[in-house]
């Protein structure tokens, strides 16, 4: 009898008795998954769960397992940056941001913005280039803060014209109340004159009934 797991380890061990531990930075089925998005490749043997959860390597998506890595185009921590439009192939490099395929013509460097030396005759065409990406960049931060400004001033708008709304209906409640207060001791006005208008003639004919008696 050699004790050996002849069905296999479960997920996060290995050897023979199924006695070991996954290497560092390794986990799951026979050890075969990798961390390496987790912050110093510290994550769970069994499950992959990084063990610093706050945030992920440069060059991947963050969350728990951190194993998605930024798509083309993006880098950096969280993939929170944008390639330089002046690499010669995309993608950049998904950690640092460099582009590995070199640059466009008339351009060097790490991202490819400097312009390069011997290449002079190119100095317009790659002003022209770095000035439209500088004003895309510029118009899109523009057209957020005039989109927020148009939904800010509509929100206030309707405020007060459902107040005016609310004015005016109390207005128009207070204005019918007066008029038939109004109408109201017209009427009782009318009345008492009449009433002493008749009084008066019938004490006038009782005096007068009287007298001739």
């Amino acid at each position: 009898m050699t004790g050996e797991c002849i069905g296999g380890c479960n997920d996060g061990w290995q050897e023979l008795e199924c006695t070991q531990k996954c290497p560092f930075g390794q986990f799951g089925k026979n050890c075969s998954e990798f961390c390496h998005g987790c912050i110093s490749q510290m994550c769970d043997h069994v499950n992959g769960l990084c063990n610093n959860s706050t945030a992920c390597k440069p060059g991947y998506v963050y969350d728990e397992y951190c194993n998605t890595t930024c798509i083309d185009g993006l880098y950096g921590s969280h993939c929170r940056q944008i390639c330089s439009p002046f690499c010669l192939h995309v993608p950049c490099d998904r950690t640092t941001g460099e582009c590995i395929g070199g640059c466009m013509s008339g351009l060097q460097g790490f991202n490819c913005m400097q312009v390069s030396v011997n290449t002079a005759e190119c100095d317009d065409e790659v002003a022209t280039r770095i000035g439209i990406f500088s004003g895309g960049v510029l118009l899109g931060i523009l057209m957020t803060v005039v989109v927020c400004y148009v939904i800010r001033k509509k929100r206030q708008l309707q405020n007060k014209q459902s107040k005016e709304k609310a004015s005016t209906k109390t207005q128009s409640c207070s204005h019918d109340q007066q008029h038939y207060d109004d109408v109201r001791m017209e009427n009782v006005s009318t009345y008492q004159e009449l009433r002493k208008d008749t009084e008066s003639s019938e004490y006038d004919q009782i005096n007068t009934a009287y007298i001739n008696h």
